[in-house]
């Protein structure tokens, strides 16, 4: 079935922001978030899973569980993300320490309240309180990131 695949299909299939719990495993999805814009970089390079996961053996954080979160305000919504770390990220600066800089210009922008890598990587998101801080922060990173692609979405 789907664990032939990665976690991230599930949301990808049915167009929601999802939260991954347990180990990744079982998505949950939201249907009322604030209104939070993502920007997302992707980077000329990309990044084998296979090789992330093989260095990550000792470094997965403490799984979430499946709670009932309150995601109706953006200020909810940056309590619950502002600790949350990707256990992957680690074993990526291993290969790709170049990763450090993305997150850390995008979370440059102002309005942006959290940037991580996405998975195993390559790509790099922020979450933006409005769409107008994700547009001015994607004029910023277009210059410093010129070959990258660059997207702003808003979560829903």
């Amino acid at each position: 079935a789907l664990t032939k695949f990665g976690a991230d299909i599930m949301p990808c299939m049915i167009q929601r922001a999802c939260v991954g719990v347990g180990i990744g495993d079982e998505i949950v999805s939201y249907p009322v978030l604030p209104s939070i814009c993502a920007l997302i970089v992707k980077p000329d390079f990309n990044i084998s899973s296979i090789d992330i996961y093989k260095k990550s053996v000792t470094s997965f954080k403490e799984p979430l569980e499946a709670l009932k979160w309150d995601f109706a305000t953006i200020d909810s919504f940056n309590k619950f993300i502002s600790d949350k770390e990707n256990s992957l990220l680690e074993p990526i600066l291993l290969f790709h320490p170049e990763i450090k800089n993305i997150i850390s210009s995008i979370r440059d922008g102002n309005g942006c309240f959290y940037s991580n890598v996405s998975g195993s990587g390559s790509a790099c998101f922020g979450l933006f309180e409005s769409k107008q801080y994700a547009l001015d922060a994607k004029q910023k990173l277009t210059k410093l990131f010129d070959k990258y692609k660059i997207y702003i979405t808003k979560l829903k």
